[in-house]
């Protein structure tokens, strides 16, 4: 896990993802995992696609055009388990 770490801030991209992934619990737009996110739009992107990919995340409802609703995935639950015992360990 440490190869995925930011080189510029203190907050690494495990705490971002972590961030992602509590917010992703419950059904919201990317706009809002953005926002909850505390990372710069280029990162955030840069980790939404790789949550995207890994199906960690998923598309759920495109909202009646409102904006695309996604949640977290049963795999996503579990990474996002063993990210908090990581960065509680790392504490």
């Amino acid at each position: 896990m440490n190869e995925i770490r930011a080189q510029s801030e203190k907050r690494t991209k495990l705490h971002i993802a972590r961030d992602i992934l509590a917010v992703a619990h419950y059904p919201c737009n990317k706009t809002y995992l953005y926002r909850r996110s505390d990372a710069d739009w280029y990162r955030f992107e840069e980790l939404f696609k790789h949550l995207l990919m890994k199906q960690w995340i998923t598309l759920i409802s495109d909202n009646g055009g409102f904006g695309d609703l996604y949640s977290i995935t049963p795999e996503g639950k579990r990474y996002y388990d063993q990210l908090v015992r990581f960065i509680n360990e790392m504490s």
